[in-house]
């Protein structure tokens, strides 16, 4: 059996659940903090699409205000089952991890993978266990400006999309 060899990425790597849209200027805040992993979070989580669905919250160091403007804001928890008085934000679904932490990521992953009971497992887990590890998971906040395309209403949404 060969071994697995992974591609060779000399930058970053920006990764996306691929039913998302969202504007450029996202991926241009992922990029600005100096951080081994970012991840975009929407502060308007309680009027989300995907209020009644499965959503990846997230509780943070702080919440979103002026104030965490000059702060280097954290992920604390990910997860669909975080209570009301706990959620910060909805993660979008889009990840940038530097150059530097894709070492860790790629072990993690192969980690994770490796262990039956994480076949299940969504990348809210890996956000998750990132934390648990002590690795600073950097979010930036944003407010609407991203779509997630799940049924054929959101699929007309995405068609006015600007």
């Amino acid at each position: 059996m060969r071994p697995r060899t992974h591609a060779n990425i000399d930058g970053d790597l920006i990764v996306s659940f691929g039913d998302v849209i969202f504007k450029r200027y996202i991926l241009d805040v992922l990029m600005e903090p100096v951080a081994d992993f970012v991840i975009a979070v929407d502060t308007n989580w309680s009027a989300s699409v995907n209020r009644d669905r499965a959503a990846d919250y997230v509780r943070c160091s702080e919440p979103h205000s002026r104030h965490a403007f000059y702060h280097d804001v954290t992920l604390e928890a990910a997860g669909e089952d975080l209570a009301d008085d706990q959620i910060h934000g909805e993660w979008i679904g889009v990840l940038r991890a530097s150059a530097e932490g894709l070492p860790v990521l790629r072990t993690l992953v192969g980690e994770l993978v490796e262990k039956p009971d994480n076949r299940g497992a969504k990348l809210h887990h890996l956000l998750d266990e990132l934390v648990r590890r002590g690795h600073a998971v950097r979010v930036v906040y944003t407010t609407g400006h991203w779509l997630d395309v799940d049924s054929l209403d959101d699929v007309l949404a995405a068609g006015s999309f600007a």
